[in-house]
């Protein structure tokens, strides 16, 4: 029955600090791997790029820090745009991989609230050009 209890204990210990090191605050930003270097999937990761902000504003971006942070945890499946896609929230950020995510990674920002006017849809005019 000793051993059992600081068993317990230990494993207790040992989850509330994995818990410590993998749940940092919310920093508002986002990383998408494409598929491939392949033309077609650098187009497409601009779209995925744009869905994320929609699903992001839509469904996050009214609440507060603490609700924010705790639905991005609970339902970050929101932003599996597609079948080809695996979400997932570490380090404080939304990180969404794309098929064999073997392609190039975008990064951003996400506003904090409805007031922030940090620009956030930068776009690559030569990708609007050659589609």
């Amino acid at each position: 029955m000793k051993y059992f209890s600081i068993s317990l204990g230990i494993l207790a210990v040992s989850i509330s600090v994995f818990a410590s090191l993998s749940s940092e605050p919310f920093k508002y930003k986002y990383e998408i791997t494409a598929n491939s270097n392949h033309a077609e999937d650098l187009y497409k990761l601009y779209d995925y790029k744009e869905k994320l902000i929609d699903i992001y504003d839509e469904q996050f971006l009214l609440l507060n820090e603490k609700e924010r942070e705790k639905k991005l945890v609970s339902d970050i499946e929101l932003f599996n745009i597609d079948d080809t896609c695996r979400s997932y929230y570490a380090s404080g950020t939304i990180v969404i991989l794309v098929g064999d995510a073997s392609g190039m990674t975008i990064s951003g920002d996400l506003r904090k609230d409805s007031c922030d006017e940090t620009v956030i849809r930068t776009k690559i005019i030569l990708f609007d050009i050659f589609r």
